[in-house]
């Protein structure tokens, strides 16, 4: 399943493929973009810069191409995720605005999972399932908003003007274990901005800057991320539901489906 939208900023896709190996057809990563993995946690190989690494971290990855482009040579199960490529001068304006140099970005890096670039994928991922509506302003914020992110993580850019407001890294971090931590339980916005040591206002404002959601989508997304887990382990829906505190199984249902859209990858017993 293949979904993409070009804007006048980039080339948004999203990706769905069924397992293969390396005697099937590779699938590439064009240079200079970002693919953030999506799928329950697998071994994948990669070929990055004519050398072949295979990665089998039990979290999702994420996939920066330099200059050369990455191929995805090899994976255990079927899996979907979502890339982003900005357009050459308006990366190179970016990098410019963040005061890192373009060439530092020629090298290719495969990493970890990221709460913001996560959170950001989800999103356009809903947008181009068309489950969400998105205008075209407010796509092209959460691509700056990606690759900000990623500069100032990855190359520690420093933008030039005064911030957007976001949250800083530490306190960010601080919050995402917080949440991470205690998605079986409730949780109030008084209580996550405490974690954040900000105003309930101050917060609110600052996590969507920094995430390009609410709280509380992002909250729910963690609990449907987690609940997919779940329910690829066996668990029943009856239960895994109740565990994300959801009394009424079909309201799980309607959550489920519409956060993973046609990416949904399970069949739900009938109801009686």
């Amino acid at each position: 399943m293949l979904a993409m939208v070009s804007t006048t900023t980039a080339t948004i896709q999203y990706l769905r493929s069924r397992r293969f190996t390396r005697a099937d057809p590779a699938i590439a990563f064009g240079p200079r973009s970002i693919a953030i993995d999506l799928s329950l946690p697998q071994r994948a190989v990669f070929n990055v810069d004519g050398r072949q690494l295979e990665f089998g971290s039990p979290e999702p990855r994420i996939v920066i191409s330099g200059i050369e482009p990455v191929s995805m040579i090899e994976i255990e199960r079927a899996g979907e995720g979502v890339s982003i490529a900005l357009h050459e001068q308006d990366l190179a304006d970016m990098a410019d605005q963040m005061r890192v140099s373009k060439s530092a970005m020629d090298a290719s890096l495969i990493t970890g999972p990221d709460p913001v670039m996560w959170a950001i994928a989800v999103h356009l991922r809903s947008a181009l399932l068309a489950q969400v509506g998105l205008t075209s302003l407010a796509r092209d914020r959460l691509v700056h908003l990606l690759f900000h992110h990623l500069l100032a993580r990855f190359h520690n850019g420093k933008p030039r003007e005064r911030g957007d407001g976001g949250l800083e890294r530490r306190r960010a971090g601080r919050l995402v274990d917080h949440i991470d931590a205690n998605l079986t339980g409730e949780m109030t916005i008084a209580e996550l901005a405490s974690v954040a040591a900000l105003s309930p206002f101050h917060f609110l404002r600052s996590f969507k800057a920094s995430f390009g959601m609410t709280p509380h989508k992002y909250v729910t997304a963690r609990r449907m991320d987690r609940a997919r887990r779940d329910l690829a382990a066996g668990d029943t829906v009856a239960t895994v539901a109740r565990r994300y505190g959801i009394v009424e199984r079909r309201h799980f249902e309607d959550l489920y489906l519409r956060h993973f859209g046609r990416a949904a990858d399970v069949e739900f017993p009938k109801l009686p």
